[in-house]
């Protein structure tokens, strides 16, 4: 029998709780909801980038919980700033959360990540850096990459 001390998440939940005195959330089950992850970029076979400017909460938690239930695949990240704080009240950065959970990850627009791509493309990546103004332009095969103002 339920103590009087219970507190019901519904007007409902008392009532049945009146009319039948049945044990109130004595279970528990673990469940799983099935989701879709669809990453940027395909490297090679289970070998993918993730690029982010803006890098929330809710990706973060949905990046972990696809490399922990697909061992098999290895992401990389890909970053616009990886010293951005994950939020305002943070000293963690993006480059520390990855660190931290032995992802791999790169700034955009930098050599180590060049070199890295490289090794998966049969051409070879030449990254042109432009000055336009006041803005940086990197472009590959005459194809703007990427315009930072």
């Amino acid at each position: 029998m339920q103590s009087q001390a219970t507190k019901f998440k519904s007007t409902l939940e008392e009532k049945f709780h009146q009319s039948f005195a049945l044990p109130y959330e004595q279970s528990r089950f673990a469940y799983k909801v099935v989701h879709h992850y669809t990453p940027d970029w395909c490297l090679a076979p289970n070998h993918f980038i993730e690029t982010k400017g803006r890098w929330e909460s809710a990706d973060r938690s949905k990046l972990k919980a696809v490399i922990a239930q697909n061992p098999h695949i290895k992401i990389v990240m890909v970053f616009q700033n990886s010293k951005t704080k994950l939020n305002k009240k943070s000293s963690t950065t993006y480059a520390d959360w990855c660190d931290k959970h032995q992802i791999t990850y790169f700034q955009f627009g930098t050599p180590e990540l060049t070199q890295y791509i490289a090794q998966f493309i049969d051409e070879p990546v030449n990254l042109a850096k432009s000055h336009v103004g006041d803005c940086i332009e990197l472009t590959h095969r005459d194809h703007a990459i990427l315009t930072h103002c």
